[in-house]
């Protein structure tokens, strides 16, 4: 009785090209197989493009002493990191989101469906996603918007900018007429104590 003995399989390159060819149809199979899972996987995610604005704030309002040597009470002042803190803050407020959300019709867009339990929550999930801003180390503010559509995502980032810029200007121009009203009235009480001391001296 002959002693059946096992050939051990070899990495050299014979072995290798028998073990191919002894295998070529699964191999086949499962790289064929490889190829449609990626090309579907590939079909199904959609790639972002990513549109980027730069703002760099400056202060409309310089701290100006009153008549009195004292800075106006109550008057708000905006340097240049106040400034970039302040926008940071708009840009992500409620009031620039929701500007967004309806001017892009953001529930249908981001394909949030109505039977959502909490679509708002959904949606503000998306744009926290989808909708950052961020302080650079050169003081500036960047605003990165990430969309399937590169249009869409370079108009909101624009938008954005433009919206939250609004809103600062406005903001600063409020507190530099606040300032000048309280500059007016110091000037008033300083001239009133004039024709008070005048008024005694005479």
């Amino acid at each position: 009785m002959k002693n059946k003995v096992r050939a051990e399989f070899r990495p050299d390159s014979v072995d290798l090209v028998n073990f191919i060819i002894s295998h070529f149809r699964a191999l086949l199979i499962t790289g064929i197989a490889v190829a449609v899972i990626s090309a579907a996987v590939s079909l199904l995610l959609k790639p972002l493009y990513e549109s980027a604005v730069i703002l760099y704030p400056s202060s409309t309002i310089e701290e100006t002493p009153s008549l009195l040597g004292e800075i106006a009470p109550g008057a708000t002042m905006f340097g240049d990191d106040d400034a970039t803190e302040k926008l940071l803050q708009i840009l992500n407020s409620g009031q620039v989101m929701e500007y967004l959300k309806t001017k892009y019709d953001l529930p249908v867009h981001y394909e949030i469906k109505a039977t959502e339990k909490y679509p708002n929550t959904v949606i503000a999930q998306k744009m926290k996603k989808y909708i950052r801003s961020s302080k650079t180390a050169f003081g500036s503010v960047e605003i990165k918007v990430r969309d399937r559509d590169s249009e869409i995502a370079c108009a909101m980032a624009n938008d954005n900018a433009v919206h939250a810029d609004s809103i600062l200007n406005n903001m600063q121009r409020g507190a530099s007429t606040g300032m000048l009203s309280e500059l007016a009235r110091s000037y008033e009480n300083q001239m009133r104590l004039i024709e008070k001391y005048e008024d005694s001296l005479s």
